[in-house]
């Protein structure tokens, strides 16, 4: 084997090594976090990589109570509904931006690019103070609207 050939399996097995190392890196705090439910409440301050004994009572608990089954609801009902409305609004808007030739056109491309450049955050107040006149406070339509706002651009 001469050094050109070493040169390239050895860069080969650096980069695989490299990405083994990211992949760990991302995916062990989800790993641990999956094995520290499995856990019992007494063992949960104790640092194991596997556990020694497996308990699914945690999960029993959570799922017998009615309030977290309804706020799991809600929030798949919330997410596909900004998801659908997003969708129907950025397609809608994005073919008549892109397709369709109309006095102003340049006008409200700019007005997007304009509006996105802005941090969320300085929307806040102004979105709360919407929610608040519209009634939506404390109410799913108002997480509706807020999240579809900050979906789109």
């Amino acid at each position: 084997m001469n050094s050109r050939q070493f040169a390239k399996i050895a860069k080969r097995v650096g980069f695989w090594a490299l990405i083994a190392v990211i992949m760990v890196y991302a995916v062990f705090p989800f790993y641990y976090a999956v094995i520290t439910s499995l856990k019992p409440s007494s063992d949960l301050f104790r640092v194991e990589l596997w556990p020694s004994n497996w308990n699914l009572d945690n999960y029993a608990q959570i799922f017998s109570q009615s309030s977290f089954v309804r706020a799991i609801f809600n929030s798949i009902i919330v997410a596909f509904s900004v998801v659908f409305i997003a969708l129907l609004l950025g397609i809608t808007a994005s073919y008549a931006l892109g397709r369709v030739r109309f006095r102003g056109r340049s006008t409200v491309l700019l007005v997007i690019l304009g509006v996105s450049m802005f941090p969320q955050v300085a929307v806040l107040s102004g979105l709360f103070e919407v929610i608040r006149a519209l009634n939506l406070y404390n109410n799913p339509a108002g997480l509706i609207l807020s999240y579809t706002i900050f979906t789109l651009p």
